[in-house]
Parts: C-alpha cells; structure tokens; sequence
C-alpha cells in the first residue's frame, strides 16, 4: 500500500509546525488502526473520532502555514501524507 511505503515524514523545530505534525501523527495512528486488520482479517472497524474531518482541518492550517512560512518543502510533505492518508482512510470507509 502506497501509504505504508511513503514513510512518515519527519517533524519541525517550529512550534507550531510541529503541533501539526502531532495531529498528522494521531491520524496516522487512527488509520492504521482501523486499515491494518481489516487488510489482514477483512475486519471493517472505523475509528471512532472523525477522521476525514481531522485530516481537512489538518490540510487547512497547511495550507495556511504554507503562505507564511519558510519551510515549504517540509509542509508539502505533510501535505502529501495528508491526503493520501485521507483518499486512504475515505477509500476503506466507502468499502462498506
């Protein structure tokens, strides 16, 4: 699966970047409880917090920071994991 083979990028000396990046890390936690033992049992179990709604707020503030920070290329990476972990998460839900 793409997700698990992108790796999880790597956090930030800006203070508010790396609150992000704690959020990032607890959506990906939420994932993969959810993805991992359905992809090996076919056990269908969401998680209980919204996910999807998570990872949109998480895009927005990256979005945001993007427009007034330096460190662009490390915010594209949370970018990119982020959606992808959200077409991820939105593909495993749509399964039911």
């Amino acid at each position: 699966m793409e997700w698990q083979k992108l790796g999880f990028p790597k956090g930030s000396r800006d203070e508010e970047l790396d609150e992000i990046h704690a959020d990032l890390a607890l959506c990906d936690s939420w994932v993969a409880e959810s993805l991992v033992p359905y992809l090996r049992t076919g056990r269908w179990t969401p998680a209980i917090p919204n996910v999807l709604q998570t990872l949109d707020d998480i895009i927005a503030r990256l979005n945001q920071r993007q427009k007034q920070v330096y460190d662009r290329a490390l915010i594209d990476q949370y970018l990119r994991y982020a959606m992808l972990l959200r077409a991820v998460y939105k593909g495993f839900l749509e399964r039911q």
